[in-house]
């Protein structure tokens, strides 16, 4: 019998239950012990406040040594700060409530404190709420950094503050700082034998119902949700060592919170290298609240943007917070509006206190400052701005197969990744607005993905096989969602059974490169009947030619439909939504068949050679996009079930055409006595033959059955064989 043990990878660099360490910021009294207010307490201690009236100031605290927080698991500093009566916060401040990690009192990265989700995210970035804050800073990630003062060694940092700025005469201690922890997250064992399974509440156990040793911020809870930060590891030790371990534990919500922590650091773990350890969610809710690279706003240079104010219309809830970088791109466009293309830029606030709009800076301090660039309308072309910050969603990951894991009925929302085993399968479960998944033997049984949030070219699910994915549903038809559900990356011909897919792109479009191709002044490419749209993402393929067209084999184009047989080729999706600036072609030398394959095809064959896809089972046919050297052949099979035969029956089935065997068994009941049915499958319109034979009853042979449009049950009904011994 083994106790479910929770253990964190933490290091407390000090509790701060007292002001020895402790230094102040600023006007007013210096720092003040607080045994009975605080997050952390040991024994009768507390937390150390300090007063701060009319203006800037706070405390800070140093742990007594230098601390490499380079160092792997130590690069994540949990800051537990508090700003109290905030009705004398000075709403009018850009950083009114700030905290600092360095080296020292003149060398330190700052990071201004943001509000919640209910709140403008760069109006009155503190959010008025009465309680404490955690806060994940890693000082190693430079966007994250709201300014820098100095040179900050993060080699040797001791100087942990946090600073307020008022705008009234002071009522009390209204600046507060806990305990300074750093480390990676929590670790679940055991749980096997006698003993209960582990469930999520272990994890708030030992965290924030643990007064005097816990209380690092890794979870906390509120109206029954687990708020997370850093890693859950299920089946290991803080000190890596693999245990069994049973952990099964039903609808229960877990919400990933956003921070200024690497990517990586926040998400779920398991290790299933030790035999005994099963892992069982079921009715779970899994969801990130961060914000994902690929954000990106498109605004229009005339419409959407005030030149007399320098703001930029970037729509509702866009989520941008003072100081994050955007990178901006003209699209291929020739409007000047005083900015540069492929430029990176730093957001500060509207001018007129509107969510939807921002105003943009050459740099941290500028935005910090408010000095906003001066922007100019232009003629009424589409730019964009694409978020460049850190990828801060909680990923999943699965380590070894000697276990087992299970999610049934789960939702996961928001995740940046998910890395599974053959040890893993997932039923009935949600993955929205996720990114992709290494699944690599995993199991997918009647699973949904929705709007998953990838780029062009890049599939949700990277897979050696298809077998493995059956009965799921692929909608990607909402918002700006790209590219593939799933990339296919060995030979070989698949299973792919009942799974569907709705918002991908088209199949791929032929065409000859001397007969169809239009130089100059067309430059357009002859296609009839084409199936693609205004800025759709293609990308060419030569298919192992040699005729050079002006275009360059494996690259990424966009298309503009010139007409419903002809289109033209454009290098930006606004050069394709606005036909400008047309790649210009060549004819062929010799006349070959070239393809344009695309980006948001269902299928990604990124094998470099032949992958054969049987489709059954009431699946659609997926479109396909072919990689360099990679063609794809779609079956898309009936199934055909014969029922109610005999025990000991062997039943063959042979394709007329080439007389291969298409399935077969020797004894189709064996070990299944109560189930008397044999399920193949093949294309409709196929025509086979097939014999079902029986040592005791006549043999059946149908010399000519033509595989019918919809999946089909053949009762069997065997005659006694009168000449049998």
């Amino acid at each position: 019998m083994t106790v479910v043990a929770v253990t964190a990878d933490n290091a407390r660099w000090s509790a701060m239950d007292d002001n020895t360490n402790s230094s102040g910021i600023g006007s007013g009294a210096g720092p003040q012990n607080e045994p009975d207010f605080y997050y952390q307490r040991t024994s009768l201690s507390g937390a150390v406040s300090k007063k701060v009236s009319n203006g800037t100031g706070g405390l800070y605290d140093t742990t007594g040594s230098a601390r490499d927080m380079t160092a792997t698991g130590r690069t994540t500093w949990l800051a537990k700060v508090l700003m109290t009566t905030v009705n004398i916060q000075d709403a009018l401040a850009v950083q009114p409530f700030v905290v600092r990690v360095g080296s020292g009192t003149g060398d330190y990265h700052e990071y201004i404190l943001h509000a919640d989700d209910s709140q403008s995210p760069i109006i009155n970035p503190y959010p008025a709420k009465e309680s404490w804050l955690i806060v994940p800073i890693d000082p190693n990630v430079v966007n994250h950094r709201s300014d820098t003062t100095g040179t900050p060694v993060l080699t040797a940092v001791d100087y942990f503050a946090v600073v307020g700025d008022t705008s009234a005469t002071v009522k009390s201690e209204n600046i507060v700082m806990d305990a300074i922890d750093a480390g990676t997250g929590l670790y679940l064992v055991s749980g096997t034998g006698a003993d209960p399974a582990g469930v999520f509440q272990d994890f708030v156990g030992d965290d924030e119902d643990e007064v005097d040793t816990g209380r690092y911020g890794y979870v906390h809870t509120k109206e029954g949700i687990l708020y997370v930060f850093g890693r859950l590891v299920i089946g290991e030790t803080d000190a890596g060592t693999n245990t069994e371990t049973v952990f099964t534990d039903e609808n229960r919500t877990l919400v990933f919170s956003d921070g200024r922590f690497a990517a990586g650091w926040s998400g779920l773990e398991v290790e299933l290298a030790v035999s005994g350890t099963a892992v069982t969610w079921t009715g779970c809710v899994f969801e990130g609240r961060a914000r994902s690279p690929n954000t990106r706003f498109e605004f229009q240079t005339v419409t959407d943007i005030d030149a007399s104010t320098e703001e930029v219309l970037v729509g509702v809830d866009h989520g941008l917070r003072l100081g994050d970088v955007v990178t901006y791109s003209d699209e291929g466009g020739s409007d000047s509006i005083g900015l540069t293309d492929a430029t990176d830029y730093y957001v500060t606030t509207a001018a007129t206190q509107v969510d939807d709009e921002i105003r943009l800076s050459t740099s941290k301090a500028n935005s910090v400052s408010e000095t906003a660039i001066n922007l100019s309308d232009g003629s009424g072309e589409t730019h964009r701005l694409t978020l460049n910050m850190e990828d801060t969603r909680p990923i999943f990951e699965a380590r070894a197969t000697t276990g087992t894991f299970a999610a049934t009925s789960c939702r996961f929302t928001s995740f940046a990744s998910f890395t599974c085993t053959s040890a893993c399968t997932f039923t009935s479960t949600s993955f929205i607005n996720s990114s992709g998944m290494s699944l690599s033997g995993g199991t997918l049984d009647s699973c949904t993905v929705t709007d998953h949030d990838t780029a062009i070219g890049e599939a949700f699910i990277e897979d050696t096989t298809l077998a493995n994915i059956s009965d799921c549903t692929f909608d990607n038809s909402g918002g700006n969602s790209e590219g593939h559900a799933v990339e296919v990356t060995s030979t070989g011909t698949y299973s792919y059974v009942g799974n569907t897919h709705t918002g991908y792109g088209p199949d791929r479009e032929q065409f000859d490169t001397i007969s169809d191709v239009n130089v100059s002044p067309t430059d357009s490419l002859d296609i009839t009947g084409h199936g693609f749209n205004d800025g759709d993402p293609v990308y060419y393929n030569d298919e192992g030619g040699s005729d050079s067209i002006g275009l360059t084999d494996g690259n990424l184009y966009f298309v503009n439909s010139v007409g419903a047989n002809e289109i033209s080729l454009h290098n930006t999706e606004q050069d394709a939504l606005n036909d400008r600036n047309r790649v210009a072609l060549s004819l062929g030398s010799t006349g070959e068949t070239h393809s344009l394959y695309s980006g948001n095809a269902a299928i990604f064959n990124d094998s470099g050679g032949a992958v054969t896809i049987n489709v059954s089972g009431g699946g659609d046919t997926p479109t396909v996009r072919n990689g360099t050297g990679a063609s794809t052949t779609i079956n898309n099979n009936i199934n055909i079930t014969f029922t109610g035969m005999r025990d000991n029956t062997e039943v063959r089935v042979y394709d007329n055409g080439d007389d291969s065997e298409i399935a077969g068994i020797e004894n189709a009941t064996a070990g299944s006595p109560d189930d008397r049915s044999f399920q193949w499958s093949d294309a409709q319109g196929n025509d086979v033959r097939y014999i079902i034979h029986n040592e005791t009853y006549e043999t059946i042979t149908n010399p000519t059955f033509t595989i019918p449009a919809a999946d089909s049950t053949i009762p069997i009904q065997q005659r006694f064989d009168r000449n049998a011994e």
